[in-house]
C-alpha cells in the first residue's frame, strides 16, 4: 500500500484511543508536458560556436512563439561554452549550448508542438529531458487526503467494533510526505526533419498517507 510503513508512533507514548493509518489513492491523467531541449554547436573558434547555437535556438524560439506557447512557459536554463582537443596536438575547438525549460499545456498537441521545435533546430537541437506531470497537483491531492481520512475513519469504527467500544472525535492527525507525482523519460535526441514525437500521457497516482488517533466516545 502507498506510505505504507511511513506513519509511527513511539512505542512508549501512551494513548487512550484508537490509532489508525489511512491511505488514499488517485489516479490522474497528466495534463503538463515538460520538455528541457538545447542548441548545441561545435566549431573552431568560440564565436562560431556560439553563433550556430544562438541562431539554432532563436530558431526554435519562432516555432514556439508559432505555437502560441506563453513567454511564462519557457525559461532559458543555461548558456555554455567548452573547448577541447580530441587527439594531443589536434586544433582547439568549441562547443556552444543554449539551453530552455519549455511546458507544453495541451499534452495531446506535444508530441507535434516539440517536433516542429526540434526541426526548426536542425542537426543543432536537442531534447534533454521530458517529463508528464500534472498542472494542478494540490486539486488531486485533496482528493487523495480525503480519502485517506475516510480509509482512517473506516478502519477506526471497526476496530472499535470489534473491542465492543464506541468511536469518539479525531484528536490529533499527521500527514506522511508525499513524492511530486510526474513520468519522466531522460533523452539526448538530434533532430534531423520535421517530425512528431509520440507522446503517451498514460496516468499518474497521487497518494497520500494519514496517521489518526481517535479517542474513545464512551
Amino acid at each position: 500500500m502507498p506510505g505504507a510503513g511511513a506513519m509511527s508512533w513511539p512505542p512508549d507514548q501512551r494513548f487512550a484511543g484508537i490509532r489508525v493509518v489511512g491511505h488514499g489513492v488517485v489516479r490522474a491523467t497528466p495534463d503538463l508536458a515538460t520538455f528541457r531541449i538545447a542548441a548545441v554547436a561545435s566549431a573552431p573558434t568560440a564565436t562560431q560556436a556560439t553563433e550556430q547555437a544562438s541562431a539554432a535556438m532563436r530558431a526554435m524560439l519562432a516555432e514556439i512563439d508559432a505555437a502560441g506557447i506563453a513567454r511564462s512557459d519557457r525559461q532559458t536554463h543555461g548558456i555554455h561554452v567548452t573547448s577541447w582537443r580530441e587527439y594531443e596536438g589536434q586544433p582547439v575547438r568549441y562547443q556552444a549550448s543554449q539551453h530552455l525549460v519549455l511546458h507544453v499545456r495541451d499534452v495531446p498537441s506535444a508530441g507535434e508542438t516539440i517536433g516542429r521545435v526540434l526541426a526548426a533546430g536542425g542537426d543543432c537541437a536537442r531534447v534533454e529531458q521530458s517529463t508528464l506531470s500534472l498542472a494542478d497537483e494540490a486539486a488531486h491531492q485533496d482528493q487523495a487526503r480525503e480519502a485517506a481520512m475516510a480509509d482512517a475513519t473506516r478502519k477506526a469504527r471497526q476496530l472499535a467494533r470489534l473491542a465492543g467500544r464506541s468511536l469518539g472525535a479525531v484528536v490529533a492527525v499527521s500527514e506522511a510526505p508525499g513524492a511530486v507525482p510526474m513520468v519522466a523519460q531522460s533523452r539526448d535526441l538530434a533532430a534531423p526533419a520535421a517530425f512528431t514525437v509520440p507522446v503517451e500521457s498514460g496516468e499518474v497516482e497521487i497518494a497520500v498517507t494519514l496517521a489518526v488517533e481517535f479517542a474513545w466516545g464512551d
